[in-house]
């Protein structure tokens, strides 16, 4: 009887969601570990490459993997990569490593997603007709509500201003330089 022997290589987690991420952001860091629980040595391996529909929206951060041999019987390399969406919606991306055995190559693949979210502000109502107002007399208070509608908390505003401050005045402000949620 003759017995066979060859790698076996998966990659886990097969699947990961980084979730929601800022456009122009970074997400956290994910390992993805590639194990070979077949009985032979993976040979001939290229190093991880990321491919698919939107491989630029993702970073291979740490490659441990690299193009090296890959013992058989549960021995591992990991790789960490990063999720840094250029674009509003879902991107997806393949992490994949190829090795050749016996002539034959083997792609090992999972699949990667984030989802590039920004925030989307604008204000409510848009204008408003004051109506006549005598001089040096104030008018009655309008109320003008700023909402994001966007996926992601919109950080680092200024407060509001108004164009024309010898005409109109901000009477109440109780939005500041405050972040303001997302939906």
């Amino acid at each position: 009887t003759v017995t066979g022997t060859a790698p076996s290589l998966a990659w886990t987690p097969l699947t990961h969601d980084f979730g929601n991420v800022n456009v122009g952001a970074n997400s956290g860091t994910q390992t993805f570990t590639l194990t070979n629980s077949g009985t032979a040595t993976a040979t001939g391996c290229s190093a991880p490459i990321l491919t698919g529909t939107n491989p630029t929206e993702f970073t291979i951060t740490t490659d441990n993997c690299g193009t090296n041999t890959l013992a058989g019987s549960g021995a591992t390399c990991t790789v960490l990569v990063q999720g840094n969406p250029t674009a509003v919606g879902a991107r997806t991306a393949t992490l994949s490593r190829t090795c050749t055995f016996g002539g034959t190559a083997t792609t090992t693949s999972d699949q990667i997603l984030v989802t590039g979210v920004q925030a989307s502000l604008a204000w409510a109502p848009l204008t408003h007709d004051f109506g006549n107002v005598n001089v040096g007399s104030d008018s009655s208070d309008q109320t003008f509500t700023l909402t994001n509608s966007g996926g992601a908390t919109a950080t680092g505003c200024s407060a509001p201003t108004i164009d024309d401050s010898t005409n109109f005045t901000i009477a109440t402000d109780n939005c500041g330089t405050n972040t303001l949620a997302g939906s």
